[in-house]
């Protein structure tokens, strides 16, 4: 007996140009949806590792800025610079100018250089930086609220995230404010 095989119906292996192209359009739409998350997961911690900095740059530079006029003597007003940014390039080499109750630390001094709080503290002293060159400070203003009963000065102050790269930003900033009264008499 003889068997017959048909030539068209040969067992095939392999896939044909359809099959192939559904598959690579399904690895397609996978690897992109996971690429999404991937790079969106990187960006969502970069930014987060950003306001953690911002955050944490503008808390210290403002702790310091209220811990210094908190225990200063007196606020030298004809050389202090009162609702004015000093963070404006308009306004370098404005200050704010404490009278300090021990003579090494006298006169204290606030200003913004190239978005970078500084203090001088001393006659002759060289500005010390308060910021990370990573947060530029791009609004600080002093307001003075004193009265005949109390010294008290105000402070408002805007800061953002500095990237690596010079002008690149993450768009994250932070902000705060407060009035601080003079505790020395």
């Amino acid at each position: 007996m003889r068997v017959f095989r048909d030539r068209n119906k040969k067992n095939q292996f392999g896939m044909t140009l359809v099959e192939i192209m559904i598959y690579i359009f399904i690895a397609g739409t996978i690897a992109s949806v996971f690429g999404y998350f991937v790079i969106d997961m990187l960006f969502s911690r970069s930014r987060n590792v950003a306001n953690l900095e911002v955050q944490e740059n503008t808390r210290l530079i403002f702790d310091r800025l209220v811990n210094e006029i908190r225990h200063a003597k007196s606020i030298d007003t004809t050389s202090s610079v009162f609702d004015t940014n000093l963070a404006l390039s308009v306004n370098e080499g404005k200050i704010l100018r404490l009278i300090m109750s021990s003579s090494t630390l006298s006169p204290t001094e606030f200003d913004v250089l190239g978005g970078i709080v500084r203090i001088r503290q001393g006659a002759g002293a060289t500005a010390t930086p308060l910021s990370a060159s990573s947060t530029e400070v791009t609004s600080l203003i002093f307001r003075n609220y004193s009265s005949k009963k109390a010294r008290a000065i105000g402070v408002e102050m805007t800061a953002i995230f500095r990237g690596a790269i010079p002008g690149q930003t993450v768009g994250v900033t932070s902000t705060m404010q407060t009035a601080v009264t003079l505790m020395n008499r």
